[in-house]
Order: C-alpha cells, then structure tokens, then sequence
C-alpha cells in the first residue's frame, strides 16, 4: 500500500500544469504619423530578428512567426512542464495598424505554443500571453516616433 502512495505522488508530482490567465492590453493609440508608426514597426521586427511572414501596408497588417524555441520565455506562460521535455516553443504575432482622428491605432494579437514530450508520445500545447510582448511593441514604437508612453 505504502508503494501505491509513494507512486501516486510522483506521478502528481510530475503532471504538467495549465498556464495562467493574464489581463492583458493588447491595443495602443499612438499620436503619430501612419507612416511613421508603420516604419517603426517593420523596424522594431528587424531589430528583434523576428521573421516577418506577411506585410500588407495598405491594409495595416504584420504577420511574425517565431519558432525554435529562442523567444524571451517571459513573453508566455505555458504552464509547468512537470516531467515532460520541452521540444520546441513558437508564436505567432500580428499587429493590425488603423488610421484614426486623433493618430494610430496598434493592435497586437499573440498565439504561443509548446511542443512537449514524454517518450514517443510528443503534442503542442496552447500558452497564454503575459503581456510583455504586447507592451514592448508599444515601448518600442512609443520610443521610435518620439512619443511619451501614456
């Protein structure tokens, strides 16, 4: 009996756990030039040697997707990993740039996932963004047009 116990909490103790839930801000008003903020963001994407995938200006749309494992893990939370092995982590960005009365609008929205393993069995699971991508494009494009960070 006592082995069944001593089992039980080694396997508890090695499940995987669900990413928290974060409050999120995922829309910025930038009292800037469309142009401006367009070219601050393309740059911002070269800067951090994220792979851009689709660039459509006259619509106001970057698609990014960055893979391999190498983003800063505090961009998501997927959770505990338990006693699975981490293969690989990717996110998908896109950023929806909208002309507005009083400058732009930026809109960010983030897909992350971790790919796990645990001896053959290997599945993708969804994280959940923190935030602090979201916040460092508005920092970054706050700072590269020149605007004070509201």
């Amino acid at each position: 009996m006592k082995s069944l116990w001593v089992l039980a909490l080694v396997f508890l103790a090695g499940c995987a756990t669900a990413p928290k839930q974060y409050d999120l801000q995922t829309s910025y008003d930038i009292p800037a030039e469309y142009d401006v903020v367009w070219s601050a963001l393309i740059e911002f994407f070269a800067e951090n040697s994220i792979p851009i995938e689709t660039v459509e200006k006259d619509s106001g749309f970057i698609a990014a997707k960055w893979g391999n494992g190498s983003m800063p893990a505090a961009w998501f939370d997927c959770g505990s990993n338990g006693i699975l092995i981490v293969e690989d982590r990717s996110g998908k960005f896109n950023i929806h740039v909208t002309d507005g009365d009083s400058g732009v609008r930026v809109r960010v929205t983030t897909v992350y996932a971790v790919l796990r393993s645990f001896g053959d069995s290997v599945s993708w699971s969804a994280c959940n963004s923190t935030g602090e991508f979201e916040s460092y494009v508005a920092e970054q494009i706050y700072a590269k047009t020149g605007v004070d960070l509201k």
